[in-house]
């Protein structure tokens, strides 16, 4: 019996030092990937900012969670564009890969000091701004559009010889052969469709009218919220927008007229005996308007064209010769945004969910940070951890 028991012996403590060994190495490799999850978050939230630091912020979170980059042997690489994987070759998404060694106790037996663990996450950053119509999603004659955050169009662009665009990344729905045209950097083709991506937004209600067929010609005003029933016009007018927001029916045009105004909602419908009609901005004016920051349901919209909008030559969106910059999205579900010698942009972010874009001698500038936000970015649900 003793004899067996010599022989038996080494066997059952080998069996168990490697069982001890190996829940070593699991239980390093989930602490791992909890931190490579939180490491490539971090490193896609500041992506979003803007301020270039990513990376550094990403190797931050590993090392808060257990995992400094050059440590014993412990490395962190925070990384754009995968080389393979689902998200391979995607300039939105981020990859953080740790790798360590974990000491082990009875491996050592086969003189095996220390056994490599690994882990990775990917986090994709969200577009903002979102083309969901036809084929010719963007028209850009003579323009630039710069955008410091992804681009995501459902089908295909058209980029003229005098135009440019770039974004952090391009990614479309189609082929190659449904896009012309310069883009830097080159797009990335056969995106996942997608929908309507605030599709979970609701519309504000009429209500009752505040103001009916309302006129502002010349002069200096002070509007208040409420519901703008058969139109808003604004004449060579110098107009504040108090905070809240302005259901407007039958459109706007506000031509050569300057407008401001802080935490305001344009929301535009159709109701009260009017159709939707147009909103158009022209003749010079300047409109420096920025989105609610509260956790309301429309946190980070500052235009909001109704669902039900049918877009025609006489109901649509149009800049024209004149300036605005909008801290928020803009959100044409039904209809598309035209600028024809204008500028847009932004203090921080500026987004846009609409069926198309057409630009001509225009330049629009937009930026991702929704970090002034109370409640995030409205396009959050479309990015985070992926892998």
């Amino acid at each position: 019996m003793l004899p067996l028991c010599a022989l038996v012996l080494p066997i059952l403590l080998i069996a168990c030092g490697l069982a001890i060994d190996l829940g070593l190495m699991e239980s390093h490799a989930l602490t791992m990937q909890q931190a490579a999850d939180a490491a490539a978050a971090s490193a896609e939230l500041e992506l979003e900012r803007g301020t270039g630091n990513w990376v550094a912020v990403g190797k931050a979170t590993a090392a808060l969670n257990g995992f400094r980059d050059g440590q014993g042997s412990v490395t962190v690489v925070v990384s754009m564009a995968p080389a393979t994987g689902a998200f391979a070759g995607q300039r939105d998404a981020v990859r953080v890969a740790i790798k360590d060694d974990v000491a082990t106790i009875f491996l050592r037996l086969a003189d095996e000091q220390a056994a490599g663990v690994a882990a990775s996450a990917v986090a994709l950053v969200p577009p903002c701004f979102y083309l969901t119509g036809g084929k010719t999603a963007m028209t850009s004659v003579g323009s630039t559009l710069a955008l410091k955050c992804p681009l995501y169009v459902n089908r295909g662009v058209t980029v003229d010889g005098g135009s440019s665009v770039s974004a952090m990344a391009e990614n479309m729905v189609g082929s190659a052969g449904e896009s012309s045209g310069s883009m830097t950097p080159a797009a990335h083709f056969s995106a996942a469709a997608m929908a309507d991506p605030l599709a979970a937004i609701p519309e504000p209600a009429i209500g009752s009218c505040a103001h009916t067929s309302f006129k502002q010609s010349g002069g200096v005003a002070t509007l208040s919220p409420g519901t703008y029933c058969k139109g808003m016009t604004l004449t060579n007018a110098t107009v504040t927008l108090q905070p809240g927001q302005y259901v407007i029916t039958g459109g706007a045009h506000w031509s050569g007229s300057t407008v401001q105004g802080t935490g305001v909602t344009l929301f535009f419908t159709k109701g009260t005996g009017a159709a939707v009609g147009q909103f158009v901005v022209d003749a010079n004016s300047r409109v420096t308007l920025s989105a609610p920051l509260s956790s309301s349901a429309l946190a980070g919209i500052v235009v909001f064209g109704t669902r039900s909008w049918t877009a025609t030559s006489t109901q649509d969106f149009q800049l024209i010769n004149s300036t605005v910059r909008t801290d928020g999205i803009w959100y044409l579900p039904g209809s598309g945004l035209m600028l024809t010698g204008s500028a847009m942009g932004c203090d921080h972010y500026l987004g846009l969910a609409a069926k198309t874009l057409a630009m001509k001698s225009a330049q629009v500038t937009g930026a991702g940070d929704f970090s002034r936000i109370a409640t995030g970015s409205p396009f959050r649900p479309l990015g985070g951890l992926v892998q």
